[in-house]
């Protein structure tokens, strides 16, 4: 069996969802287009996925407004935040074996905030 490669792109919830920073959902919207386009040119040897995390609990969060976390927040079915580690998790997945059928895919990773 050839092993193949693997490339992780990480996206936003707001490339999905859209932003009101237009510019910033468009390029994470961008990179999900990007995630299916090489997945179809590339699949007999690199399989390309997509992380598309909600808002993660880090130091720059400390610049939103708390009113605007709570509303953000509110929509979330799991309460905890999501983490740095989170992503690393998720990403750790997708390099392993365990996600070897998996291609052009976009993994929500959004605590249940935005069903599809």
């Amino acid at each position: 069996m050839i092993k193949k490669g693997k490339i992780i792109n990480i996206s936003s919830i707001s490339g999905q969802e859209g932003s009101s920073d237009a510019l910033y959902g468009l390029s994470k919207a961008a990179i999900i287009g990007l995630t299916k386009s090489l997945a179809l040119r590339f699949f007999e040897t690199v399989l390309v996925n997509t992380v598309a995390p909600t808002m993660i609990e880090t130091k720059m969060m400390e610049k939103i407004p708390t009113w605007r976390k709570e509303e953000y927040y509110a929509h979330h079915l799991i309460k905890e935040a999501v983490s740095a580690n989170d992503v690393a998790n998720t990403a750790n997945f997708l390099l392993s074996d365990e996600s070897n059928h998996y291609t052009g895919a976009t993994f929500d990773l959004n605590n249940g905030g935005y069903l599809r």
